[in-house]
């Protein structure tokens, strides 16, 4: 298992503590709105992500996410799981929900986390556990989605800008978030692996790093979705 210091350690757990307090607060802000649903469904929701986690953990210290041997190694078979999660509840009642609980200034406004994921990430980097090419010091430029969210929201809430720059935003902090996960694959020691610079990206499979991939990152893109939902609907104005 890599060693990292306690802060860091500190600061990834606060990030994944965060993001599933926000995703429970804006689903049951949702339910109460929509009153068409019993708020005992959305904290069985929130239990259901705490078991994923902590489902995800006990395959990583069992060390059966460690085996890149085999294809596909069951690292990428539990991220396409929760690739199609996050997809499915992206498009269900669940969305339309945390949509109306969060509202457009606060979805946008949440992908800001990125900041400290990659601020992490760097520190990471600088105690040899991450390659840099994931890190803003090689070719993850992601920083700028969650710098770029914390002024988008700002400039909405101002009604400074309306629909088509929300659209454009989403579309370009989508790429981005693209950008650093191919990234992230082609570092593994896969068949198809691209960078030979160590680290390889083999921590991502220990706890509490699996979160990573199969929650941060699915939380990032879990926002586009649901912005591009919203922007469907007709919900966000110019």
């Amino acid at each position: 298992m890599p060693e990292a210091p306690i802060h860091l350690v500190g600061l990834f757990i606060f990030i994944t503590i965060g993001l599933w307090y926000g995703f429970r607060i804006s689903l049951m802000r949702g339910i109460y709105q929509d009153g068409s649903m019993p708020a005992s469904k959305g904290l069985m929701m929130s239990f259901i992500i705490g078991v994923w986690l902590a489902g995800v953990a006990m395959m990583s210290n069992q060390g059966l996410l460690q085996d890149f041997d085999k294809f596909p190694p069951m690292i990428l078979v539990v991220v396409g799981m929760s690739l199609i999660m996050t997809i499915a509840v992206a498009q269900s009642r669940i969305g339309l929900l945390i949509i109306k609980g969060a509202g457009i200034t606060w979805l946008v406004g949440f992908q800001g986390f990125r900041v400290l994921v990659e601020v992490f990430l760097h520190q990471m980097y600088l105690e040899g556990v991450v390659p840099e090419q994931m890190t803003y010091s090689g070719l993850n430029f992601d920083i700028l989605a969650g710098l770029s969210a914390l002024v988008m929201a700002y400039q909405f809430s101002r009604k400074k800008v309306g629909a088509k720059a929300i659209f454009v935003w989403n579309v370009l902090g989508l790429l981005l978030l693209i950008n650093i996960v191919v990234i992230a694959i082609l570092s593994m020691p896969l068949p198809f692996q691209l960078f030979f610079n160590e680290p390889a990206n083999t921590f991502v499979t220990y706890v509490p790093y699996i979160w990573l991939p199969t929650f941060h990152v699915q939380a990032a893109l879990f926002g586009h979705l649901l912005i591009f939902r919203a922007l469907s609907r007709g919900m966000v104005q110019d």
